[in-house]
């Protein structure tokens, strides 16, 4: 019988979106399943994405912990990747990866847990996507590991036998759009190979690299989220947007909130309506 997963999920104009789903295997790893954006964009050509996975290892016969990242493509491509971290055993934090989301409207995110599967939700009930995009972290850490709430952000937790997960996830006020980006600390290399290629090697670019500072987890939860906002923002600019929307778009700040905005100006709510209409 297949093990149950936990799934955490925001709940989007009265449906249970799913952003990704967790599940423990025999010998203590876990594997995380991103309900990803729709394409990977490869050289200006879009390639429908899919799967995207992510799994932890405890590596026991090595002094660290191993988190690779495998995505296939539609044309049989497998993207991989992984994280190398050192000194691990007795402490350990890492970020997995963190994605600003696309719209949750879009039928991949639809959630359809089994009876057996835990819910973790992650954020408010919401209808605010024409003003605000979802932005969540994803940490890796031992199971006595206490995380910390941090302003800006939610945090959820989930324990597995060998390993604690933490979701940070915040609002950016910027419209959401159909497409997603991401960022992924890895540690070595990516490798792009196609069906018929032997599989690399995986290696550490530089050996490795030690945990994230505990310290220092707000301050890098606002620096990755500021620059997946400006990833938006360039996204926004090289669209057919009338000029005076998008300026009036960056007059107003960059900013990040535990909860989605809720614009209160009727200019600004008629504007992001219509940039929102625009971009999806």
């Amino acid at each position: 019988m297949p093990r149950p997963k936990t799934r955490f999920i925001a709940r989007y104009d009265g449906v249970d979106r799913e952003l990704l789903a967790a599940q423990e295997t025999s010998d203590g790893s876990v594997m995380l399943f991103s309900r990803s954006e729709t394409n990977h964009e490869d050289g200006g050509a879009n390639v429908p994405i899919s799967f995207e996975r992510y799994s932890l290892h405890p590596s026991d016969s090595a002094p660290g912990t191993t988190i690779k990242r495998s995505t296939k493509l539609a044309d049989g491509r497998l993207i991989t990747s992984a994280a190398f971290i050192e000194n691990s055993k007795g402490f350990l934090l890492w970020n997995v990866y963190a994605r600003r989301c696309a719209r949750l409207d879009q039928p991949r995110y639809t959630a359809n847990p089994k009876p057996r599967d835990k819910l973790i939700r992650i954020a408010d009930p919401f209808t605010h996507m024409d003003t605000s995009s979802p932005v969540y972290f994803v940490f890796a850490a031992l199971p006595v590991h206490t995380f910390e709430f941090t302003p800006g952000f939610r945090l959820q937790t989930a324990q597995f036998t060998r390993f604690q997960l933490a979701v940070y996830s915040t609002y950016m006020n910027v419209p959401a759009i159909r497409a997603a980006d991401i960022f992924i600390p890895a540690t070595s290399q990516q490798h792009i190979r196609h069906p018929d290629d032997a599989a690399p090697i995986v290696k550490p670019v530089t050996g490795g690299s030690e945990n994230f500072d505990t310290g220092q987890l707000a301050t890098y939860l606002l620096e990755i989220s500021q620059r997946l906002g400006l990833k938006l923002t360039e996204r926004i600019e090289r669209m057919s947007i009338p000029p005076e929307l998008k300026q009036a778009l960056w007059d107003h700040p960059l900013w990040f909130n535990a909860i989605p905005r809720v614009a209160t100006n009727r200019a600004e709510v008629e504007l992001r309506r219509a940039l929102s209409v625009i971009v999806a």
